[in-house]
């Protein structure tokens, strides 16, 4: 089970509205769009093997709302909510709740979830004034064919299929307005913008109403999410903005059965490096751990970023010689200081990863807020420039020798699972990312 970091970890970063609730208001429902598993149906098409989809299924199971629509109904969650933040039972992914817990439109927002091995669906709303519906759609990845189907591939059947339920529903065509590649936190994505004209008693009892739809495909390695929010033209503004409800979605889970977490975009894969539950985040370049519960001071920080070589970069030899010339050092001070550390660079030194060329290095930041201390290690590996760290609170390292690096034993045996993707790891349902 993993997570994202807390918010303040170290790392590379809606009006409550008082009232009664809408009289003029027809039932909004986050209609039965559940009745074909979007992605389960479209990877079975397009890969040959089910691989994703709770996606709108017809028994997910609905929470919240109102009681005749006088007070709110109460909310029995299989999922949770932490500081306005929803995780799923498993805690596989998190996303940000429209309103605030607590708030009048919270009390009444109807909540859906559904969740299975092959995807999981959640929506929020309708709440009181507040008539959005906020979706979230995650189709997994679990075999090498379904890791074969691209975002591209499957982003129009996805699409069409949201559309041919939403159409009937609210007795009305959606209209293309907008369509632009763009990234949600670093990873690609595909936005959609559309506007719809919902019949007369669809949602406003005698008067047709402009439904604005605005939809992200996310590319997650494991996953693809599609985030989709219904916004009906009334007086009533979202809770939260579309992107941001995109952007606030972390999904975890990214380290495969057999340990490894593999970059999606490089061709290059290592050890988790906690034996306990732990939390991670990612992009296509980067990915950190930290232990469960979040705080790096528990147990440090782990880190790897990915960097492709360039020209002036690509043998052991151009390697060595670039290190020589203080880029680990470089490195060591200046990787952290968005999150405020100041690290000095005690030592630095070459050595033999599994054969292949690394240089380590260590720094310490004893004045900061937080003092720590930040190891690091870049290895060559093929194609790529990998640069793994750790940063771990001074206090965990006070009995060690900071500048005896082969006394980081745990560290340095991580650091050697650093790896190439084997050709075992691509057949044993642990596709390269």
């Amino acid at each position: 089970m993993f997570t994202l970091i807390v918010a303040w970890a170290p790392g590379h970063s809606a009006p409550y509205i008082q009232g009664s609730l809408p009289k003029s208001h027809a039932d909004n429902e986050d209609i039965n769009i559940q009745n074909a598993p979007m992605m389960r149906a479209l990877f079975w098409y397009m890969a040959g093997t089910m691989v994703a989809g709770a996606c709108f299924a017809s028994d997910a199971s609905t929470t919240g709302g109102s009681i005749g629509n006088l007070v709110p109904a109460p909310k029995f969650l299989k999922g949770s909510i932490k500081d306005n933040i929803y995780s799923g039972p498993d805690h596989y992914f998190s996303v940000r709740i429209p309103h605030d817990v607590g708030s009048y439109e919270y009390q009444y927002t109807k909540i859906k979830e559904q969740f299975t091995d092959d995807g999981d669906y959640l929506s929020f709303g309708p709440a009181a004034l507040d008539q959005c519906i906020y979706r979230l759609d995650i189709a997994k990845r679990h075999t090498p064919n379904a890791a074969r189907v691209t975002l591209d591939a499957s982003a129009p059947a996805e699409i069409d299929h949201y559309k041919s339920l939403l159409t009937p529903a609210y007795k009305g065509e959606l209209r293309q307005t907008a369509h632009a590649e763009t990234a949600i936190n670093g990873r690609r994505a595909l936005y959609y913008k559309f506007e719809q004209i919902a019949a007369p008693g669809r949602l406003v009892s005698h008067q047709s109403v402009t439904i604005v739809h605005e939809a992200y495909l996310i590319e997650f390695g494991k996953a693809v999410a599609l985030v989709w929010v219904q916004i009906p033209q009334l007086k009533t503004a979202p809770g939260i903005d579309p992107k941001a409800f995109a952007e606030s979605l972390v999904i975890r889970g990214a380290i495969d059965t057999d340990g490894y977490y593999r970059f999606q975009d490089h061709p290059v894969e290592i050890k988790g490096p906690l034996q306990n539950t732990c939390f991670l985040t990612d992009t296509n370049s980067s990915v950190d751990f930290v232990a469960s519960g979040g705080d790096w001071r528990v147990a440090g920080q782990y880190a790897v970023q990915v960097f492709k070589q360039t020209p002036q970069v690509s043998t052991k030899e151009q390697f060595l010689s670039y290190c020589r010339s203080g880029s680990v050092a470089r490195f060591i001070e200046n990787d952290r200081k968005n999150a405020g550390f100041r690290f000095k660079v005690l030592k630095t030194e070459e050595i033999d990863l599994g054969g292949r060329a690394a240089v380590r290095g260590v720094g310490v930041d004893r004045d900061g807020k937080n003092p720590a201390v930040f190891l690091v290690t870049a290895v060559l590996l093929d194609a790529r420039l990998v640069f793994a760290s750790l940063i771990l609170s001074l206090d965990s390292a006070k009995n060690t020798q900071l500048d005896a690096l082969d006394s980081w034993s745990e560290f340095n045996r991580w650091v050697s699972t650093i790896r190439v993707p084997t050709k075992e790891s691509n057949l044993t349902g642990a596709p390269s990312r």
